[in-house]
C-alpha cells in the first residue's frame, strides 16, 4: 500500500510536469513576433554619400553651442 502511494504521488507530480511544459510550449509556439509591416524602411541602404553643407550645418551648430571651444580647453587643461 505504501509502495503504491508513492507511485501515485510520482506519477501525479509527473502528471503536473508534462501539463505545464505543454501548456508553456503552447503559448511560446502561439506568441507572435511584433515585427514592423514595413520592414522595407528599414531594410534600405543607406546613403554612400553626405551632404557635405549639411554636416558643415550641425558641426557650426555644435561649436557654437559649446561653452569653451576645444582648442581653449586643450590650453587650459594643458595638453599639446
Amino acid at each position: 500500500m505504501d509502495l503504491i502511494r508513492k507511485v501515485l504521488i510520482s506519477l501525479i507530480l509527473l502528471l503536473v510536469v508534462v501539463v505545464i511544459w505543454v501548456g508553456s510550449s503552447i503559448f511560446y509556439s502561439t506568441e507572435k513576433d511584433n515585427l514592423p509591416n514595413d520592414l522595407e524602411t528599414y531594410n534600405k541602404k543607406i546613403p554612400n554619400t553626405f551632404n557635405i553643407e549639411e554636416l558643415q550645418k550641425i558641426s557650426d551648430r555644435a561649436e557654437e553651442s559649446f561653452i569653451t571651444q576645444p582648442e581653449d580647453f586643450l590650453e587650459i587643461i594643458g595638453v599639446n
